[in-house]
């Protein structure tokens, strides 16, 4: 995605501190640690909820959300969604 360049920011959520770092080297990635979420579904709304919290999102505005299923598993980036933040 950060190689489209887009205008708008691109937020990047993992767990693991290597791939953090790494994503602070992409252009227009802000990178965050956060602890594992127990399933898609709690991370789906962890997701959702970020950027309103960090004063990116607003309600109403759309997001798209591309991560791998079953979230336990690296490598498997197969699921992308467009959310609305509430």
């Amino acid at each position: 995605m950060s190689r489209l360049r887009p205008r708008q920011p691109i937020l990047a959520i993992s767990r693991h501190p290597s791939t953090v770092k790494r994503l602070n080297l992409s252009w227009g990635v802000q990178p965050f640690l956060v602890p594992g979420w127990k399933d898609t579904d709690a991370m789906l709304e962890g997701s959702k909820r970020m950027p309103k919290k960090l004063g990116l999102a607003s309600a109403g505005d759309r997001i798209v959300i591309i991560a791998g299923v079953p979230i336990s598993i690296r490598g498997t980036t197969n699921l992308i969604k467009v959310e609305v933040v509430e």
